[in-house]
């Protein structure tokens, strides 16, 4: 009977050891996931930043004249013909003032008159 004690007493304090360990094992673990939880947290929460960032960079360069011109194959046939106009007439409007400079007085009014229709077509291209 003692001997049937002594292993009993020893097959329990074996147990015992091993529940303990298990605890403990668990305890890590638990510990462990609440880290890895926690970076996980954070990771998401730079991601979220960074996709905010990214999307108000393309709304700057979509807002810019850059955007625009990169959407000038989309923008229709107006858009393309307001960008023409205003390169057109400002090149015109450039030769005028250059024969005005040169002495001819009659490059005034054309050189005035092409350069508004320069402005007008580069808001228009703007605006549109």
């Amino acid at each position: 009977m003692a001997l049937a004690r002594e292993t009993a007493e020893r097959n329990a304090k074996a147990s015992q050891a091993k529940i303990e360990e298990d605890e403990q094992r668990l305890a890590m673990a638990e510990s462990n996931m609440k880290k890895m939880l926690s970076k996980v947290n954070e990771e998401t929460r730079n991601v979220e930043a960074a996709i905010q960032d990214l999307q108000r960079a393309q709304e700057e360069a979509d807002a810019g004249l850059d955007g625009q011109l990169s959407n000038l194959k989309s923008g229709g046939l107006v858009k393309q013909a307001t960008l023409a106009g205003a390169v057109l007439f400002t090149m015109r409007s450039g030769v005028e003032t250059i024969g005005f400079l040169g002495g001819d007085p009659s490059h005034t009014m054309p050189a005035l008159i092409q350069g508004a229709l320069a402005i007008l077509c580069f808001v228009a291209f703007l605006v549109l």
